[in-house]
This record gives C-alpha cells, structure tokens and sequence, in this order.
C-alpha cells in the first residue's frame, strides 16, 4: 500500500533520490537494487533530471512527483492520497490528477480524499460523501453530478417542489451509514486477502 500526503512529507536533507528509496530502505533492499528501482520511478514520473535535488530545490508539483515516486516504488496494489492536489496550483494539480488517471489505467486502485468537487467529478469512478466521519452516500459520479446538478438548476429557476424531490431521490440512494473505521477495516482486509491470493504461486514455487 503507497501513501501519498497533501504536504508532501519528504525528508528536507535527503534528494528526491534517497526519499523515494526510503521504503526500500526500511524494507531491506540492497543499495545498489533501492537506487535503481528509486531512479527508474523518477524517471517514470519526468524527475530524471531532479534526482539529485533536495526538496527546497524544487516545486510543488515536483515534490508531489517525488511524493508520488515514493509512493510506487514499492510496487503497491492500493494508493491512499490525501488533498494530493490541495497546495498546488491549477495547472500542477492537473498534471498530477493526468499521473492518477495513468496509474488508475495500468490496473491500480486509487482511494483519494479531497474537498474539490471538480476533483472528485473527473478522476473518480465511485465517489463516497463523508459527514462528521459516516459515509452518507456512496453513488457514481455521474449521478451524483447530474442529479445535484438537476436539482440546483430547478430550485434557482423557481421550481422549489420539484428541486427538493429531485435532492430527495439523490439522498435515497444511501447505500451504507458505515464508520469509516468500519470501511477502512474492510478495504485493509480485501486488500490482505489480495496479497494472500498473490503470494500463493509463490509459496507454491517454494514447495
């Protein structure tokens, strides 16, 4: 599992080198394999000419690129990201939502956390509301936007009745009230049985 955070988290004295080797690190890579697998996912997100820079020497968006290196470099079948977007401008934020939409398509699941609906609109395909830390809905974007949207539309046009309906419909699609320990628990333990399906050509290999 990779973790990306909304401010970054890298090391202040280490390169964007040694902060994507850091998990390898702890995970008792060789040096000689953590450089290499640390400089090929730089390379992957367009870092190959900043890896020896330390994070004061770069911008936000590449601090996030090197946030997003880090987070990969371990090969995770599950990304968590938190306001990736949330202290970049306009134009760096898109590019970092175009690296997601890239990871997404190679077959990786993204859970992102974000306040910014344009956000959630365009990179996610399920999108869950939170309120005081209970999920309140959980639909397809497409519903959500289109209906909200619907509603909003009638209830500035003059049509009350029909606009509180339509927000009706939308509130009756609640699909769970579940805590988010409570989702959260689920996903860790999905995502272990994954790894446990993974590992088991490998155990078979041993025997």
């Amino acid at each position: 599992m990779g973790f990306v955070f909304q401010n970054f988290n890298l090391l202040p004295y280490a390169t964007a080198l040694e902060n994507v080797e850091l998990p390898l690190l702890f995970g008792g890579v060789p040096a000689k394999e953590r450089k290499e697998r640390a400089a090929a996912m730089l390379e992957k997100v367009d870092l190959a000419d900043r890896m020896d820079h330390r994070p004061t020497e770069l911008s936000g968006g590449q601090m996030q690129r090197v946030a997003i290196a880090r987070a990969l470099v371990n090969k995770p079948a599950m990304i968590l990201a938190d306001e990736p977007t949330g202290n970049l401008d306009t134009h760096t934020g898109e590019d970092i939502l175009a690296l997601f939409h890239e990871l997404n398509a190679a077959g990786r699941t993204i859970i992102l956390v974000t306040h910014d609906m344009t956000v959630a609109d365009e990179l996610c395909t399920r999108l869950a509301f939170i309120v005081d830390g209970r999920i309140r809905l959980v639909d397809a974007p497409h519903n959500v936007f289109g209906d909200f949207g619907d509603a909003q539309a009638l209830y500035f046009g003059g049509d009350m009745n029909a606009a509180i309906a339509l927000s009706g419909q939308v509130a009756g699609r609640i699909e769970s009230v579940e805590t988010v320990a409570d989702i959260i628990a689920g996903t860790v333990a999905e995502f272990a049985e994954t790894v446990a399906r993974l590992a088991e050509p490998m155990r078979s290999d041993v025997a």
